[in-house]
């Protein structure tokens, strides 16, 4: 289906709901609607009718003129009928309610969506002074119109640094029938608007954007630890051997800590196994915010953690290995009133000078820490000879 007829289907269908009443005034009613938008289920729809009112009161509007809250009659089943709260729209409010509602479906609009701008442009239909305009100018006066009605979210964007665009194209970005995002097209390089070639083009790039972001997001669900957030051992790894082969062929060091939590049975049989998940989550946070980009944070098994340094002297690890642990003995964690005093001990290997191959530098970095636990934890080890 081209974008076009898109647009014409969705014009067919919300005009189709349009009522009138006794005087001849036209209205909608919020249940069918909320079909019309594609809503599941009414009451995810009923805070976007929230949210018109409060753009309805904002613009200076009586919200009792716009949305007038009545009861229907429904069938229930074998004839039987049942009153059920509802509430009467103008096109106006309909208005309002695409303005802020989901924006997850594909439309060309004047920063706006398409119900926005015709419900609009249908309002002024029998104004002379709209209708002697220009279809460009009548174009701006709509846009102005609509940018005052967001005086509030304008001001918002301006104080952020964010120019209003003129034209708008928005496509959603789907996976297995589910919206993860959408894709916005702010202004093109030429004064015109967005047309169905630019959108049909659009939904073709949010179709493969869609696809390789669900597989980037399922790739770090299968290397990540759950509880920790950071890397599994299994992509420690594979990680350790492609580091390793670089340092060696541009000749460069590259340090390995391991460290792990002095006592943490302790933690889970004082205070329990989820107070213990505590501790890793908490030691983990501190990692990620001590380590350097080009750094490799990983869980090595239960409260072993593992850090790949590439570039970097075992005395400079040693450095950073010190400001590590400083900072989460320093770290006041508590369950309920009783203080969680956290400390660490940690060993400290570089490639090549201490190790050849990767299972000799994990063994000494593991040496190294095993060192610490002999001199009482709370410590910091680079392997020697005399470890061994």
């Amino acid at each position: 289906m081209t974008a076009k007829r898109v647009v014409e289907q969705h014009h067919e269908t919300f005009e189709g709901i349009r009522q009138s009443d006794a005087e001849g005034n036209e209205f909608w009613i919020a249940r069918q609607l909320a079909k019309v938008l594609e809503y599941s289920e009414y009451r995810h729809f009923q805070p976007v009718i929230e949210r018109a009112k409060e753009s309805c009161r904002n613009s200076g509007h009586v919200v009792e003129d716009h949305f007038e809250d009545v009861l229907d009659m429904v069938d229930i089943g074998s004839g039987a009928k049942r009153q059920i709260a509802d509430i009467r729209l103008s096109r106006y409010a309909c208005y309002l309610i695409v303005q802020n509602g989901d924006p997850s479906k594909p439309v060309i609009a004047n920063g706006q969506t398409y119900f926005a701008l015709q419900t609009r442009r249908q309002e002024l239909s029998d104004n002379e002074t709209f209708a002697r305009l220009s279809e460009n100018d009548k174009r701006l006066a709509i846009r102005n119109e609509l940018a005052e009605h967001n005086k509030h979210l304008a001001a918002a964007a301006k104080d952020a640094g964010v120019e209003t665009p003129l034209f708008l194209c928005t496509v959603p970005l789907i996976v297995q029938g589910k919206t993860i995002g959408v894709i916005n097209l702010a202004d093109r390089s030429d004064p015109e608007n967005f047309g169905d070639a630019d959108l049909e083009l659009l939904m073709a790039i949010a179709n493969q954007l869609a696809v390789s972001i669900e597989n980037a997001k399922l790739h770090e669900l299968a290397i990540t630890d759950g509880l920790t957030g950071l890397f599994i051992h299994r992509y420690f790894q594979i990680k350790l051997d492609d580091e390793m082969k670089a340092a060696r062929r541009y000749d460069t060091p590259l340090s390995l800590i391991i460290f792990d939590i002095d006592h943490f049975k302790k933690f889970n049989d004082t205070f329990g196994h989820q107070q213990g998940d505590r501790v890793l989550k908490e030691t983990a946070r501190l990692v990620k915010e001590s380590v350097r980009g080009t750094d490799l944070a990983c869980r090595y098994g239960g409260e072993e953690f593992a850090l790949i340094l590439p570039h970097t002297t075992a005395e400079q690890a040693m450095i950073f290995a010190e400001r590590l642990r400083k900072r989460i003995a320093a770290n006041e964690m508590r369950c309920e009133e009783t203080k969680m005093q956290v400390t660490i001990s940690i060993g400290i290997a570089e490639f090549p000078r201490m190790a050849s191959d990767k299972t000799s530098l994990i063994k000494k970095a593991d040496q190294a820490l095993y060192s610490c636990k002999n001199k009482g934890r709370n410590c910091v080890q680079i392997f020697s000879d005399d470890m061994a």
